[in-house]
């Protein structure tokens, strides 16, 4: 009896174990270029936004590897613009659920809420949006990160000297997505980021 006590606490323990690592796998590690723009609570906040975005990309994806599943998520998108379409296949209204479980200071380090105006026919309708705050936290650790990185240069330099998420950078990274990391979690990140952000003026 005692025996299989042991065996049966001995193979709790390893997927005890097997779960807390895949956890941390999916997790942003608390590196000091994150601990120099974000504080804990911000890192815990950033979690969440990967992890939500995560799980939109494995929405329907067959495979178990997640960055297979990236790679099957960008495929879907590039097919979809070339057909003159954009789907993002990011609910709204769950979106919205996450960025008001936010932590208001963290959200204030990367975005600020503004409004778009549409008009259809004779109606006009005001739309709350998100954009990526100039100066903020977010956009220095962009740029220090773009040091390293040709391709997050590329990035920042488009969105600081615009101002916003231009046409040409959404086609791009759909065009060019496998210059990202996808083991790299800042990376995923900064995409989780950039997606929430065009998909909150759809």
């Amino acid at each position: 009896m005692k025996q299989k006590v042991t065996i049966f606490l001995i193979a709790l323990f390893i997927i005890l174990n097997i779960n807390c690592n895949n956890e941390y796998k999916n997790k942003l590690t608390n590196e000091i270029l994150m601990k120099k723009y974000f504080s804990q609570k911000d890192i815990k906040n950033l979690n969440k936004i990967l992890l939500f975005f995560d799980e939109v990309v494995k929405h329907n994806c067959k495979d178990q590897n997640i960055i297979n599943c990236y790679n099957t998520y960008f495929k879907g998108l590039k097919n979809n613009a070339d057909s003159g379409v954009s789907v993002l296949k990011i609910d709204f209204d769950e979106q919205n659920k996450l960025l008001k479980s936010l932590d208001k200071t963290t959200f204030n380090k990367i975005w600020y809420y503004s409004y778009s105006i549409k008009a259809e026919n004779t109606k006009i309708t005001k739309a709350k949006i998100i954009l990526l705050k100039p100066n903020s936290p977010y956009m220095n650790f962009l740029k220090e990160e773009s040091k390293k990185k040709s391709y997050i240069k590329e990035y920042y330099d488009s969105v600081n000297e615009a101002g916003d998420i231009t046409p040409g950078l959404i086609n791009g990274i759909i065009l060019y997505y496998n210059k990202y990391n996808l083991k790299d979690k800042k990376d995923r990140l900064i995409l989780a980021i950039h997606y929430l952000t065009i998909n909150s003026r759809n």
